[in-house]
């Protein structure tokens, strides 16, 4: 008897282990088990010209998340020589209402000296999720037009 078990075992022990091991992949009916945190990418595209036009470099750009819980003030980015202040973040979501601050960071230089002054933004999606953590990219763009003090 013990030599039969035996050599059933040595015959069927490597299949019935490998059966076990696929049992415990991920199959298209069990729900999968995900570890991280929900994120989303942000992107800002936007460019700063005073009333005539000209591009204005060394404004400082600072998007502003708000929502009915919380307010979060992202990192700021200059503008450069041609006005355009771009810049990327990786965040645990994004609110419909995004305030972008602008402020003369250079005082004098560039024109002269600008208001500080605020313009709101609808970010718009342009990349798709994954269906899990990732939710995809959203984007604002847009032109803003700064008035001397």
């Amino acid at each position: 008897m013990r030599r039969l078990l035996k050599k059933l075992l040595s015959v069927f022990g490597p299949s019935l282990i490998g059966a076990l091991g696929f049992t415990s992949c991920d199959l298209p009916f069990i729900p999968r088990t995900e570890y991280g945190t929900p994120n989303c990418d942000f992107k800002v595209d936007i460019t700063v010209q005073n009333e005539a036009g000209t591009p204005l470099k060394g404004i400082k750009v600072s998007p502003v998340l708000i929502s009915a819980q919380h307010r979060e003030e992202l990192a700021y980015i200059e503008t450069d020589a041609s006005g355009k202040a771009s810049g990327s973040y990786n965040l645990f979501g994004v609110t419909k209402n995004i305030r972008v601050v602008f402020e003369d960071a250079d005082g004098n230089l560039n024109g002269g000296t600008f208001a500080k002054d605020s313009m709101d933004f609808t970010p718009v999606q342009t990349k798709q999720g994954d269906n899990h953590w990732y939710s995809g990219e959203y984007t604002i763009s847009g032109t803003k037009k700064m008035k001397k003090e």
